[in-house]
C-alpha cells in the first residue's frame, strides 16, 4: 500500500493537468487516417464511394481523428454531424449467478427493436434539422422554437391592427363620419375614399393570410369533425420516421451546402437495420436531381459490428484505426497520467488494473476523478482510494449501489463474509457448549469421589443379598470396607456369580453380573463414564477446558476481525471470477484495494460536533454492526446525544470509552441505566464485555457500584460461567464484595451462592480493604465461616467472628478457634476430640458446641479419622446427652474404641444394647451376665454377638466363673452351653471357663460339634440319662464318654447297653487301655460278641498282642473258627494255646482253614506247604498228636504225609 504524498492543493487552476475527455485534435497523430478519409471524400464522384467506414475497438481515437479531419479540411468540405451518444448501448444477457443483481445495474428500456429503431431514425432526423437555421430551410415542416423579433412582433401586430381599422372603417364609414361630426363629403370623394379602403383591406388581408399559410405549413392535420362529418387530412407512417420524412431530409439537403455527414456511436444498438437506411436515403439524396452534388456519408463504428462479409456490403470504402490504447500497454499511460498529477500509485496495483482499461477516455477519467476524490477526501491509503475509482468508472451503476448497500460488490464484500463469519461462530460456538456442558457435568457430577461412587453400587449389590455381612473374594473374606479398594473393586466387577457372607459366617452365592448392577443404579451412563468424569474434576482436566473455552473465546475475537482480504486469500471464501466484473472484485478484494473500510472512499464527513471516527461507531450502532470494545471515541457527549435511548438496548453500544463517560456524567440517566441492563442481560457478549471492561476501564469501582443494582444475578452469573477461572472468579468477587452495597449484597446473595463462597474462602478476610464493611458483610449475611485463614486478619475481626459464631462447626474451624482463643493439643484433637474441647477452656466455642451439638457429632466428631481415644466419661455425657440425637450417638459408639465399664452409667435402654452390640462394652462375665438377666434369662442377638466377637472373646476366656452354690449362676451356665447361637469356634474355650459338669442335660438340640466339645471337656457326668442321649442322637460320643469315664462305666456297665459295634469300637480304641478291654470282656456276655466276626477279630488281634488276653477255650475257639484273622495268625494262636484243644477241635480247624489244611483230615494224601517256621513248627504238633504221619520238609516246601489207613 502505497504512502500518502503531499500534493499541493493551492496549485494554479489552469495548471492542473486534467484531461479532456473530449475527442482531441491531432494532425501529426491522425494524419495518415485524415490523408485516407481525405482521398475517399475527394474521389467520392470518380470511385462512386457515398459511404465511408472508419473502424476502431471502443476508444480507438475514431472520434479524435473525425475531429482532426473536420479542422485541418474545414474549408474544403462542409460538414453535417450526427452522434447517438445519448442513447443506451445495448447490453448482452448474464446468465451467471449475478445477474439478478446485474439488473439493478442495467436500467435498460423495455422496448422492441422496432420501436428503438424509430427512435434512433427520430434522433437522427432531429439532429439534421436542429443543426441547421431555420430561415435556411424556411419551407420545412420541422420548425423549432425560438424567440420572435421585436419587429417582427410589431408588423404583425399593426398588420392585424389595419386589417380590423379597414374593415371596420369600410363597414362603418358614415356612422363614423356623423360621429365625428365631419361634413358629408362629395360623391366622387366617398366613392374615391370607399375605393381606397376596400384596396387597404385587400392588400391587408392578403398579407395577413399569407402569415396564416406560413404556420398551416407547420401542422399536420389528421381529422377534422364537425357534428356528423369527418375530414382526413392526412395519414402518420409508423413505419419508419426517415422513410415518411424522405421529402423533408431531401428538401434539408437541397436547401444546404453539406456535402459529408458524420455518424458516430450508430454502432451502439447493434442495429444494422439503420445502416440499410441510411445507405437508401444516401442513395436518394444523391440520385436527387434537386440536389446537385454528391454527399458522402462517413461512419464511426466498431469493428465488431458486423461480422463476415457485412461490412463491405454496407460501406464503399473501410479505413481501419489503430487503437492508442489496449490491456497490454494501458499500464504505462495509466503510470505516466498519475504521475503528472503528482501521486504515487503502487506499480501493482497499476498493472493489475491495465487488463480492465482498454480506453483512453476511460484511464482520463479514472485519474481526473481520482484527483477530484482526492482532494476532497484527502485519504491516506492512495491505493485504495484508486481502486474505488477504477471500480467507480468500469461499472458506476453498481457502485452506486454498493453505497446503497446493494449490488454485486457489496454482496461479495458483506454477504459472502457474513456467512462464513456466521458459520465460523456456529462452530466455535459449538465448540464451546460443548467444553461447558462437560464443565457442567464434572462440576455437578454426583458423587464427587471414586470412593462413594463405588459405594453406591456396592449398596446395590447389598440391596440384592439376604443378611449381607462381607463379600468373598477369591475365598477370602472381604468386608464392605475394603471393598472400596481398587484391586478388590475391580475383581468384584468382573464376576458374574457373586459370593458373599451372611449371619457372620455363612457364605451363599448369587447370580449377578455388574452390568445389572449398572443398570439399576443408572440405566443412562455407565460406571466408566462416571468415573472419568469424576476422574477428571480431580485432574487438571477442569483447568484445560478452561483453557480450552478461553481459546475458543480468543478464538471468536479473531474470526470477527478477520478481513475479507485473508478470508479470500486463505481460501476460506471462493469467489466465482467468470466476468470481468468478478474478476475485478476478485483482484480488488484479494489485494485488499478494496475492503470493510469502502465507505471511508466512497462517502465523505462533515466534521462537526462528532468526530470522524464518533461518526463510524454511530454508523456501526445503527447498522447493528458490532465494534470492538476498545474502539477510542472522541466527543463522547455529543455522541451519545445522537444516539437513540432505544439504540442503548443493543449489544452493538458496548464500549469502554462510552461506558467510562456515562459512569461519570449524570447527564444522561436513562442511557445510563439502559447500558447497565444492557451489560446485566447475561449474553455471552455482555459477559465479555465486562471481562474486559475491568481489565481496561478507567471507572471499575463505580461501574461495579452501578451494575450490581441493575444485575442481582451477576455472581450466580460469574461464578457458574464455565470459562472463567478461579482467580478470574476470585478477582471479581473481590470487586463486587468492596464497591457493592450492603443491601444489594444481601440481594445478590439471595440469588446466588454468595455467602456459600464467601463461607468457604479461606482468603475472604483479605479480599475487604474496609474492617468496618467487612465486618457489616459478615453480620447482614449471617456468614459462618467453613475454613478461614486469620492471618493478616485484625483482632477486631477475629473476635467478632469468634464472640459472634460466624463460624461454622467444623473440624478446621474448631482446631482454628480452639488455637486462638483456648488451651489446644494437637494429639487429644485428634484422638479424643470432644474431651480436648471441653478442657480448652473456650467457653464460648463449648457453648456454641452445645448448642449445635448434633452438628458437631456429625461434622466434627465423626470426621475426624482418628477421634476413637474419647475418655470413657466423656464418651458416657455425650451418650447420655438427650439432645443428641439416636443416630448420631449410634454412630458415636460405632467411631470410638473407648469400652464402656459399667453399663449402668448409660440412661438409655435402647443404648445400652447397642454399646453390647457393637462390642463397645468391657468384657467381663458380670457385664454378661447384667444383659442376660435383662432378657429374663435370654441369650438375645446382641449379646450373642458380643460373645462371638473375637476381642470379647479373648477377654472373657481369661476369667472363670465359679458357681459356688449360686443356683442362678449354674442356671446361666447351664443356658449359656445350651445356647447354639455361640460360634463353634469361641464355643470349646468358652467352656473352660465354667469349672462344672453335669448330670442331667438336655442338650438335644445342640449342634453335634457342641457336644462333641462338651464331651470332651467332661462338662458332663457319666450318668445312664447323658449316656443313652448320646448312644441315641450323638454316635459315637456315648463311647468317648465311656473313654473319658471308665471308672463310672464299670460301675455301671451292668445297667448299660451295649452292642457287638459298641463293643468292637472299645475294644478297638487305643484310648481304652488292655486291662479295661479285658475288664469289657469279662464282665460282658458272651453272647455280645461271641457271633460277630468284628468282634472275634478284634479280640483276635487282641490276644496276637498279648497271649494272657484271655483263657478261654471258647473265646478262643471261636477267634479260631469265625474271626477274619489270616492263617498266619490264627495257626500263631493255636500253636500258642495248643495245650487247650482236642482231636475234634484239631479237625474242625483244619477244616475252617481249608485249602491243602482241609485234606490233612483224610487218609492218604501228600499236600505240598510253603516252607515256614510256624508251618514246621504247627505240623510238629499235628505228628505229635498223631494226626499226621511225616513231615519232609524240601527246597521251598514242607510235604505233610496223612496215614494211608
Amino acid at each position: 500500500m502505497t504512502e500518502k504524498i503531499t500534493v499541493d492543493k493551492n496549485k494554479n487552476v489552469a495548471n492542473i493537468p486534467f484531461h479532456s475527455l473530449s475527442p482531441v485534435i491531432d494532425s501529426e497523430k491522425h494524419k495518415s487516417y485524415c490523408d485516407a478519409l481525405e482521398w475517399a471524400l475527394t474521389n467520392r464522384k470518380e470511385k462512386d464511394i457515398k459511404n465511408v467506414a472508419l473502424t476502431g475497438t471502443y476508444g480507438s481515437g475514431k472520434s479524435s481523428i473525425l475531429k482532426t479531419f473536420q479542422e485541418t479540411r474545414k474549408n474544403k468540405f462542409e460538414f453535417l454531424n450526427i452522434s447517438l451518444a445519448t442513447f443506451k448501448e445495448e447490453k448482452k444477457n448474464d446468465d451467471d449467478k449475478y445477474a439478478h443483481l446485474r439488473s439493478e445495474v442495467i436500467n435498460s428500456d423495455k422496448l422492441s427493436k422496432n420501436d428503438q429503431l424509430r427512435l434512433i431514425e427520430l434522433s437522427i432526423l432531429q439532429q439534421i434539422f436542429y443543426h441547421e437555421e431555420s430561415d435556411n430551410i424556411p419551407d420545412s415542416r420541422f420548425k423549432k422554437v425560438k424567440s420572435l423579433k421585436p419587429q417582427k412582433v410589431k408588423e404583425t401586430t399593426w398588420l392585424i391592427f389595419c386589417v380590423i381599422f379597414t374593415v371596420y372603417i369600410f363597414f362603418n364609414f358614415h356612422s363614423l363620419r356623423i360621429l365625428m361630426n365631419f361634413p358629408e363629403p362629395k360623391a366622387w370623394f366617398g366613392n374615391i375614399l370607399q375605393g381606397l379602403l376596400a384596396i387597404g383591406v385587400l392588400i391587408f388581408c392578403f398579407l395577413l393570410l399569407q402569415r396564416i399559410i406560413e404556420f398551416a405549413q407547420k401542422l399536420t392535420i389528421s381529422k377534422l369533425n364537425f357534428q356528423n362529418i369527418e375530414i382526413q387530412v392526412a395519414e402518420k407512417v409508423d413505419k419508419s420516421i426517415l422513410n415518411n420524412h424522405l421529402d423533408e431530409i431531401l428538401y434539408f439537403f437541397g436547401e444546404t451546402k453539406y456535402n459529408v455527414v458524420i455518424i458516430e456511436d450508430l454502432d451502439r444498438f447493434q442495429q444494422t437495420e439503420i445502416f440499410t437506411k441510411l445507405r437508401e436515403i444516401n442513395l436518394l439524396i444523391n440520385n436527387s436531381k434537386a440536389i446537385n452534388r454528391e454527399v458522402v456519408f462517413v461512419y464511426a463504428v466498431r469493428d465488431e459490428m458486423f461480422t463476415d462479409d457485412d461490412r463491405v456490403k454496407f460501406f464503399d470504402f473501410i479505413i481501419p484505426v489503430i487503437p492508442v490504447i489496449n490491456f497490454s500497454n494501458s499500464n504505462v499511460q495509466l503510470a505516466n497520467a498519475v504521475k503528472n498529477l503528482g501521486y504515487q500509485i503502487s506499480s501493482d496495483l497499476i498493472n493489475q488494473i491495465a487488463y480492465y482499461i482498454d480506453d483512453m477516455r476511460l484511464l482520463y477519467n479514472i485519474v481526473n476523478e481520482f484527483h477530484v476524490y482526492y482532494q476532497i477526501h484527502t485519504s491516506e491509503f492512495l491505493d485504495k482510494l484508486f481502486a474505488i475509482i477504477v471500480y467507480k468508472n468500469k461499472h458506476p451503476k453498481d457502485f452506486v449501489l454498493l453505497a446503497k448497500g446493494k449490488g454485486l460488490l457489496f454482496q461479495i464484500l458483506t454477504k459472502n463474509k457474513k456467512e462464513w463469519l456466521e458459520s465460523k461462530l456456529k462452530e466455535i460456538d459449538q465448540k464451546l457448549l460443548a467444553y461447558k456442558n462437560e464443565i457442567e457435568k464434572i462440576i455437578t457430577i454426583f458423587p464427587q469421589t471414586l470412593d462413594q461412587l463405588k459405594s453406591i453400587y456396592l449398596l446395590e449389590y447389598i440391596n440384592n443379598f439376604q443378611d449381607f455381612s462381607a463379600f468373598k473374594i477369591e475365598n477370602k473374606k472381604i468386608p464392605l470396607s475394603e471393598m472400596r479398594k481398587d484391586d478388590n473393586f475391580e475383581k468384584l466387577i468382573k464376576l458374574n456369580n457373586v459370593e458373599y457372607y451372611y449371619q457372620a459366617n455363612y457364605t451363599q452365592s448369587k447370580k449377578i453380573s455388574f452390568q445389572e448392577i449398572e443398570d439399576k443404579v443408572d440405566d443412562f451412563e455407565s460406571y466408566e463414564q462416571k468415573k472419568k468424569l469424576i476422574q477428571k474434576k480431580s485432574s487438571d482436566e477442569l483447568e484445560n477446558l478452561r483453557g480450552k473455552i478461553k481459546e475458543l473465546e480468543k478464538d471468536k475475537i479473531s474470526v470477527r476481525g478477520k478481513k475479507i482480504k485473508y478470508l479470500i486469500n486463505q481460501k476460506e471464501i471462493l469467489l466465482e471470477s467468470k466476468s470481468k466484473q468478478e474478476q475485478l472484485i476478485s483482484m480488488f478484494l484479494r489485494e485488499g484495494y478494496i475492503a470493510e473500510d469502502y465507505l471511508d472512499y466512497i462517502s465523505y464527513f462533515y466534521p462537526g460536533s462528532i468526530s470522524e471516527k464518533d461518526f463510524r461507531f454511530l454508523s456501526n450502532v445503527r447498522n447493528e454492526d458490532q465494534t470492538e470494545f476498545d474502539y477510542h471515541l472522541d466527543n463522547l457527549s455529543n455522541l451519545i446525544n445522537e444516539i437513540g435511548v432505544y439504540e442503548f438496548q443493543k449489544s452493538v453500544i458496548l464500549n469502554y470509552d462510552l461506558v467510562d463517560h456515562l459512569i461519570e456524567n449524570d447527564d444522561f440517566t436513562e442511557k445510563k441505566k439502559q447500558t447497565f441492563i444492557l451489560i446485566a442481560n447475561e449474553s455471552e457478549i455482555s459477559v465479555n464485555f465486562f471481562r474486559g471492561y475491568i481489565k481496561v476501564g478507567k471507572k471499575i469501582e463505580k461501574f461495579i457500584y452501578l451494575l450490581c443494582k441493575r444485575w442481582p444475578n451477576i455472581w450466580n452469573s460469574l461464578n457458574n460461567h464455565s470459562s472463567l477461572d478461579e482467580d478470574e472468579k476470585i478477582e471479581y468477587l473481590k470487586l463486587i464484595l468492596n464497591y457493592a452495597e450492603i443491601d444489594d449484597l444481601k440481594i445478590i446473595s439471595e440469588k446466588s451462592q454468595l455467602k456459600n463462597d464467601i463461607e468457604t474462602n479461606s482468603e475472604f478476610l483479605n479480599l475487604i480493604f474496609d474492617v468496618e464493611k467487612l465486618i457489616q458483610i459478615i453480620k447482614e449475611l449471617k456468614i459462618k465461616f467453613q475454613n478461614v485463614d486469620f492471618t493478616g486478619a485484625t483482632e477486631k475481626v477475629k473476635d467478632f467472628i469468634y464472640e459472634n459464631d460466624h463460624y461454622g462447626i467444623n473440624i478446621p474451624m474448631i482446631e482454628l478457634m480452639m488455637k486462638n482463643f483456648g488451651n489446644f493439643s494437637q494429639d487429644e484433637f485428634n484422638k479424643s476430640n470432644y474431651s480436648a474441647i471441653l478442657n480448652s477452656e473456650c467457653d464460648s466455642l463449648i457453648e456454641y458446641i452445645q448448642s449445635y451439638i448434633n452438628t458437631y457429632v456429625k461434622n466434627v466428631f465423626l470426621e475426624i479419622p482418628e477421634n476413637s481415644q474419647e475418655r470413657e466419661d466423656t464418651l458416657i455425657s455425650l451418650l447420655n446427652n438427650d439432645h443428641v440425637t439416636l443416630q448420631y450417638r449410634k454412630a458415636v459408639v460405632k467411631k470410638v474404641d473407648t469400652k464402656i465399664i459399667d453399663p449402668n452409667e448409660l440412661i438409655s435402654e435402647e443404648m445400652i444394647h447397642f454399646i453390647l452390640e457393637e462390642g463397645k462394652l468391657i468384657p467381663s462375665w458380670k457385664n454378661i451376665l447384667y444383659f442376660y438377666n435383662k432378657t429374663n434369662g435370654q441369650f438375645e442377638d446382641h449379646l450373642n454377638k458380643f460373645l462371638n466377637s473375637e476381642n470379647n472373646f479373648k477377654e472373657l476366656i481369661e476369667e472363670k466363673l465359679k458357681p459356688s452354690g449360686n443356683d442362678e449362676l449354674k442356671k446361666f451356665i447351664r443356658n449359656f452351653i445350651l445356647n447354639e447361637n455361640v460360634s463353634l469356634d469361641f464355643y470349646q474355650k468358652y467352656l473352660n471357663s465354667f469349672p462344672v459338669n453335669f448330670k442331667d442335660l438336655n442338650f438335644e438340640s445342640l449342634h453335634y460339634d457342641k457336644v462333641k466339645s462338651l464331651v470332651n471337656k467332661d462338662k458332663l457326668s457319666f450318668t445312664i440319662k447323658n449316656y443313652n442321649r448320646l448312644r441315641e442322637n450323638f454316635k459315637p460320643l456315648h463311647l468317648t464318654l465311656i473313654e473319658n469315664n471308665t471308672t463310672f462305666f464299670f460301675d455301671l456297665i451292668r445297667e448299660i447297653r451295649l452292642n457287638a459295634e459298641d463293643v468292637n469300637s472299645l475294644l478297638g480304641h487305643s484310648d481304652f487301655s488292655i486291662s479295661n478291654k479285658k475288664k469289657l470282656i469279662e464282665n460282658l456276655d458272651e453272647s455280645i460278641y461271641i457271633s460277630d466276626s468284628k468282634s472275634l477279630t478284634t479280640l483276635g488281634n487282641l490276644i496276637l498282642e498279648d497271649s494272657n488276653f484271655s483263657e478261654s477255650i471258647k473265646l478262643i475257639s471261636s477267634v479260631l473258627l469265625e474271626s477274619n484273622l489270616s492263617l498266619d495268625n490264627k495257626i500263631y494262636i493255636f500253636n500258642r494255646k495248643s495245650n487247650l484243644f482236642n482231636r475234634e477241635f484239631i479237625n474242625e480247624f483244619l477244616t475252617s482253614l481249608g485249602g491243602n489244611f482241609k485234606e490233612l483230615n483224610e487218609k492218604g494224601p501228600m499236600p505240598y506247604f510253603e516252607k515256614s517256621d510256624l508251618l514246621f513248627n504247627f505240623f510238629k504238633y499235628l505228628k505229635q498228636e498223631g494226626k499226621i504221619s511225616k513231615i519232609k520238609p524240601k527246597k521251598d516246601l514242607i510235604q505233610v504225609t496223612t496215614f494211608r489207613k
